[in-house]
């Protein structure tokens, strides 16, 4: 089970990351994303090579197949795209720049405070079924216990210190259930 050590390693740099950012070095940061997100895909990559996909054929393969592509696109989207996209987008309607950094509180991330998450879980859990491998089952609980405990040292300690309106982001945005805090609120 060689695959699990390097994943973990992968979320130790993505800590890491974290911990740059309240530092403010960005480049450290930039570094230990790379290397992190590069030891969780690489790991995940050899993985599928290593083993076959053993689901027969049919509409279950293609609903899990689609499930699997659903949720990776929407991790990349969340994850690599949407966040520099709005930053873009509202670096052209500020008119002057302020030194502390925010939270993002709309897109997928006004849905629940850490959409990666739920996105990773479905991908990687429907990598599990279309395998049907014990070393890939093993492989997809590691990364979500994992990803987990890391989204919740980030809620917990580390983005308060990087956002400065994240409290506030918090007591608006549920954690990881869509509309948790405001069904919580009506009844």
């Amino acid at each position: 089970m060689v695959y699990v050590p390097y994943i973990a390693t992968g979320f130790i740099f993505l800590v890491l990351s974290d911990v740059a950012q309240i530092g403010r070095r960005r480049y450290l940061s930039r570094a230990s994303i790379i290397f992190g997100y590069g030891a969780i895909v690489s790991s995940f990559c050899s993985l599928f090579i290593a083993h076959r996909v053993s689901m027969h054929p049919g509409f279950s393969r293609m609903l899990f197949t689609l499930t699997a592509g659903a949720g990776t696109m929407l991790l990349l989207y969340s994850t690599v795209l949407e966040i520099p996209l709005i930053a873009w987008l509202n670096r052209n309607r500020d008119t002057e720049r302020s030194p502390e950094r925010k939270a993002l509180t709309s897109g997928t991330y006004g849905l629940v405070r850490h959409p990666g998450f739920l996105w990773m879980l479905f991908a990687t859990m429907s990598f599990a079924v279309l395998y049907e491998s014990s070393v890939v089952t093993v492989a997809v609980a590691a990364v979500n216990i994992l990803n987990f405990i890391l989204i919740c040292v980030e809620d917990i300690f580390l983005f308060p210190r990087i956002f400065s309106n994240y409290d506030e982001y918090r007591q608006q945005v549920s954690f990881l259930i869509p509309g948790g805090l405001a069904w919580r609120k009506k009844y």
